[in-house]
């Protein structure tokens, strides 16, 4: 049931719709990447694991801000978070998922980014795939990936 103004007034009637169109229209998104604090004593890219993660988290509070429900998924390289994984893409439906430069950048990580992205696939053929270049570019990625998919549903 809709809310009436006749008992509640128009700001707070206003505020909840909006809300409540925010909340609907949102676009969920996941990011992967690895949990730089499980490698020992590996650089992931020039930057160091502390600084890594602090960014990811603020690329995270940054999304939530600008709307997007987001979250990261974290992965220590272990077949126990991939299964964790697999059931994150099949209990969600997602609009987009990041998968961070972390994960592609190193070649022993070839055949893990291969089973994400196919999972992915599997999971949710529909779901929009994107790449950072690195930790400070990932809020770019997921939006120049979600304007390029409006774009395609409108032209097709």
């Amino acid at each position: 049931m809709l809310l009436s103004s006749k008992y509640i007034p128009t700001e707070l009637l206003l505020h909840h719709h909006l809300k409540y169109l925010k909340m609907v229209l949102q676009n969920k998104v996941l990011l992967i990447g690895v949990d730089t604090t499980k490698l020992s004593g590996t650089r992931v890219t020039e930057f160091d694991s502390a600084s890594i993660r602090f960014e990811a988290e603020e690329s995270l509070k940054s999304l939530i801000n600008e709307g997007y429900d987001a979250k990261w998924h974290f992965l220590d390289l272990s077949s126990d978070t991939l299964e964790a994984l697999q059931l994150d893409l099949s209990n969600n439906n997602y609009d987009c998922v990041m998968v961070g430069a972390g994960i592609r950048r190193r070649p022993e990580t070839l055949f893990l980014f291969e089973t994400i992205v196919n999972m992915i696939h599997f999971s949710s053929p529909d779901t929009k795939i994107c790449f950072n270049a690195d930790v400070h570019d990932t809020i770019q990625a997921i939006k120049r990936t979600l304007k390029f998919s409006k774009y395609e549903s409108n032209t097709i």
